[in-house]
């Protein structure tokens, strides 16, 4: 078989790089070549492939002291990122937010907190979250303490959302790790992200 790129040097044709592959069905389509798939890059939106393991940086384990016994993964060697499934709140972000502002309640009653707490957590392929761990910065990003009532309250909120509809891939249904962040700013929630 040919060289089609090999053919488009040797003959001299000079072609704006962005229509090469465009040429190159052209080209392959005359001369009744058979064409073969270009090889397809791997990139992080890519169908989970099991290689996901609690080594991972940023893994949730299971911890008897703080997660529920009865939140089972549907498959613990093979966990998604969120951005690789989408899971997504059944009544929609802005149902979730106002849910959340509510939950919480005015956060001004804390002190004057600035940063950002977030609260990660999976959601397995059934749509249930749980395994709920919260970090906090500061507003440079510095690891923080905010009062614990505070975090108390926003973990609270986070976790009585449970009308998840699982990521999905392929028409599988995935489990997958999610995060809600709040924005804090002289202790008002300004943002909640990403929604």
């Amino acid at each position: 078989m040919p060289d089609i790129q090999k053919f488009i040097q040797s003959e001299k044709v000079r072609i704006p790089t962005w229509s090469l592959s465009r040429l190159y069905v052209m080209v392959a389509t005359t001369l009744g070549l058979q064409l073969l798939s270009p090889p397809v890059a791997r990139s992080q939106n890519t169908v989970p492939t099991g290689s996901s393991s609690f080594s991972d940086v940023g893994a949730i384990a299971y911890d008897s002291d703080v997660d529920r016994q009865k939140f089972c993964l549907c498959n613990a060697d093979n966990i998604a990122q969120y951005y690789q499934v989408t899971p997504v709140y059944r009544a929609g972000p802005e149902a979730m937010k106002a849910q959340l502002r509510s939950l919480i309640g005015e956060s001004r009653a804390f002190g004057p907190a600035s940063g950002i707490v977030t609260v990660r957590f999976l959601i397995n392929c059934h749509g249930a979250p749980g395994r709920f761990r919260v970090s906090q910065v500061d507003e440079h990003y510095m690891p923080c303490t905010f009062p614990p009532a505070l975090v108390a309250r926003i973990k609270g909120a986070v976790q009585q959302l449970l009308y998840w509809k699982p990521g999905t891939a392929r028409g599988k249904a995935y489990d997958s790790y999610y995060f809600l962040s709040f924005r804090l700013k002289r202790g008002t929630i300004t943002q909640i992200f990403p929604l």
